[in-house]
């Protein structure tokens, strides 16, 4: 009987290439990808240069450029088909540094166009508690806390698609503030939830007599 039991699940795809992308980072070698993306039906395959593994939300990543001086990209592994070594290529010479490149965001989508901007949210009193004691960020910072048991908290992020889960999730514990595109953003999304909500809601719902 184990004493620490870990969240997993055991049905992602892509677990089984941990080992050999393991040994191709530590080795710096460069590796031929097969790939497909969710939006394609067909398989690509390409040249990559792997830096680090990182694991979020129970699902792990290769992080790392197809060439020299390209963006940093990251590929989930349940999306990669197979993969070899390419001991012909030279490794890339550009550098990365793994803390400084997700310093400023929530999960793994790093928008480099983006300059991390302060983002303003109100939680209430029943998840006060849980997000002070547990961060949402390692910038989080407390701004105020009210006669209710709500508070006031600020983060100085890049804005990405984790970050919107990450809030969405709270439901209606948590009120984005500022800045304003974010707020907007938040609305939007919720409205859609619930009109999709009242639209079922409205075919399930037995003829007037």
């Amino acid at each position: 009987q184990p004493v620490i039991h870990l969240d997993k699940n055991e049905k992602l795809k892509g677990l089984n290439f941990l080992d050999t992308l393991y040994q191709a980072i530590i080795k710096k070698i460069v590796l031929r990808i097969t790939y497909k993306w969710f939006t394609s039906a067909d398989e690509n395959t390409f040249a990559f240069h792997p830096y680090i593994l990182k694991e979020f939300n129970n699902r792990w990543f290769l992080v790392g450029r197809k060439k020299n001086n390209a963006p940093v990209s990251n590929l989930p592994l349940d999306r990669i088909i197979a993969l070899d070594f390419d001991f012909q290529a030279a490794f890339t010479t550009t550098p990365f540094d793994a803390e400084k490149f997700y310093k400023n965001v929530v999960g793994v989508t790093v928008n480099t166009g983006l300059q991390p901007r302060r983002i303003e949210l109100w939680v209430d009193r029943i998840n006060a508690p849980y997000v002070l004691t547990k961060p949402l960020h390692n910038s989080q910072r407390l701004t105020r806390t009210n006669d209710d048991g709500s508070i006031l908290i600020h983060l100085f992020l890049i804005e990405n698609y984790e970050l919107h889960r990450l809030l969405l999730g709270f439901g209606c514990g948590l009120e984005v503030i500022s800045p304003a595109g974010l707020r907007h953003t938040m609305i939007k999304n919720l409205k859609e939830c619930l009109a999709q909500y009242e639209d079922k809601n409205k075919e399930e719902m037995p003829p007037a007599v």
